[in-house]
């Protein structure tokens, strides 16, 4: 089920913050790819948080947007583990220094992304509007501007992953 996924070099998964189901995804995607390339390519595990943020002491585990919930507490727990193994890197992509024009600040999450070395797959997670293809009229900013899945210089597949209430 994942072959298709595998031709690309990674996969840029987005989500609405908050849920339990997509932190235990990612790690569910993670185990699955670590095992998939068992040594034979490096796996990189990118999450929507300042670099800084991989020590659970930083103040990023204070917000109250979802990202910083729990269920993503424990899935950077899980990947910290897989990344002792030398099974997987994690990192956070969101820069120290975020600027705080949008389109610059997708930007550089989009640059923060690309250093992944070549030869390594990218799984990375963010909020849909940064994982799109394509330009977002979000109306915070009454802009359009690309999101940084539309800026990467890398091949990704994109996976944006939507919450509906039934009506």
């Amino acid at each position: 089920a994942l072959a298709p996924l595998l031709k690309a070099d990674g996969i840029f998964l987005g989500e609405l913050h908050g849920t339990v189901e997509v932190p235990a995804l990612m790690e569910c995607l993670a185990q699955r790819l670590v095992d998939e390339f068992a040594g034979r390519r490096p796996l990189r595990v990118a999450l929507e948080m300042p670099r800084a943020a991989l020590d659970e002491a930083h103040p990023f585990w204070r917000v109250q947007d979802g990202r910083a919930s729990l269920a993503m507490r424990h899935l950077l727990r899980q990947l910290k583990a897989l990344e002792v193994q030398g099974r997987l890197t994690v990192s956070g992509f969101v820069p120290a220094d975020a600027p705080a024009d949008p389109a610059q600040y997708e930007q550089a999450m989009a640059r923060e992304l690309d250093q992944t070395p070549p030869e390594a797959f990218l799984l990375a997670l963010a909020g849909n509007l940064h994982a799109r293809k394509s330009k977002a009229d979000i109306s915070l900013s009454k802009q359009a501007y690309a999101g940084a899945g539309a800026l990467l210089q890398r091949r990704m597949a994109h996976v944006l992953i939507d919450h509906r209430q039934p009506s």
